[in-house]
C-alpha cells in the first residue's frame, strides 16, 4: 500500500509544479508585449506537459475533481501542488504543502520497463534523497497522490493547457 500513496504523491507534486509554472508563465505573458516574453511563449508552446486528473471515484468514472498540469522539466525542480478546478483559471489554483523536489518527463513516465516520477527531500535531488515512484501506464486509472480515490495522467502539448 505504501507504493501506491507514494505514486500520488509523486503526481501531486508534479501537478504543483504546473501550477507554479502556468503562474509563472502568466506573470511573463501579461507583461510588456515583446522580447523575452514572446520567446519564452514560442519555447513552451513546444513542449509536452503532463495532465494529471484527480476523481472521486477509485475507479475514475465521471468528471474529474481536481487537474493539475505540470510542464517537464529534467533537472532538480521545486514540486509545490497547486490545483485547479476543472473549468477554473489558474489564477484561481489552490496552494498546497509540503515542499517536494523532484524530476518529471514524459519520458520517464513512459519508460518502457515502467513510468516511474523521481521525488527527491532535498533541494539538490541528491542521489540518496531520491526516490523513483512507479506510476500507472498513461490513460489508466491509479491512486491519488493528493488523497482523492482515483487519478489518471496523460502528456498534452503545452498550448493544449486550459488557460
Amino acid at each position: 500500500m505504501a507504493l501506491p500513496r507514494l505514486e500520488v504523491l509523486v503526481f501531486v507534486s508534479a501537478l504543483l509544479l504546473q501550477g507554479v509554472y502556468v503562474q509563472f508563465y502568466d506573470i511573463f505573458a501579461t507583461s510588456s508585449g515583446s522580447g523575452p516574453a514572446n520567446i519564452t511563449a514560442s519555447a513552451a508552446e513546444a513542449e509536452v506537459a503532463v495532465e494529471v486528473r484527480e476523481f472521486l471515484s477509485a475507479d475514475c468514472d465521471g468528471p474529474p475533481a481536481r487537474l493539475w498540469h505540470v510542464v517537464p522539466f529534467t533537472a532538480c525542480m521545486a514540486l509545490r501542488p497547486q490545483m485547479q478546478k476543472p473549468g477554473k483559471t489558474s489564477h484561481e489554483a489552490l496552494a498546497s504543502a509540503p515542499m517536494l523536489y523532484g524530476r518529471v518527463s514524459c519520458d520517464t513516465l513512459r519508460d518502457a520497463e515502467g513510468g516511474f516520477v523521481e521525488i527527491c527531500s532535498d533541494e539538490d535531488c541528491s542521489e540518496e534523497g531520491c526516490q523513483r515512484v512507479s506510476v500507472v501506464p498513461e490513460g489508466e486509472c491509479g491512486t491519488s497522490f493528493t488523497g482523492f480515490a482515483g487519478a489518471s495522467w496523460r502528456c498534452i502539448k503545452s498550448t493544449d493547457i486550459p488557460k
